[in-house]
């Protein structure tokens, strides 16, 4: 099922556009408060690549660095006072793969839309 939104920036986009796309990473099947959809990185790279030739995507949030943020107040300071200085661990961007199913955060990078060879 093609996603309305990402058909559209694909349609508006120049030849040499690039769309830049930040979404949780399915965790549960039970949705987190205030989404409808969330998607594994093999979705979200399916799903991207119906519409655009070039997709890259990363996760960011390691998922115990993320939960010592939440519950530990001290951590929470130290990681406040590292950003900032400029080096937010929060920011950290890697490949996406198995492994790191367990990341929070999904980054798409999908470039050079592929005009009208999306699905229906």
């Amino acid at each position: 099922v093609a996603d309305p939104l990402i058909e559209e920036a694909a349609r508006v986009l120049s030849a040499t556009g690039t769309l830049l796309l930040s979404t949780p990473q399915w965790q549960t099947d039970e949705l987190r408060e205030h989404h409808f959809k969330e998607y594994t990185a093999e979705e979200l790279r399916t799903l991207c690549g119906d519409f655009f030739e070039h997709v890259e995507v990363f996760v960011a949030e390691p998922p115990r660095q993320y939960e010592r943020y939440l519950s530990n107040p001290f951590w929470r300071v130290a990681v406040d006072i590292s950003s900032l200085l400029g080096r937010n661990p929060f920011t950290k961007r890697l490949p996406a793969s198995p492994e790191r199913a367990g990341w929070r955060e999904l980054f798409a990078i999908a470039s050079q839309p592929s005009r009208g060879q999306g699905v229906a």
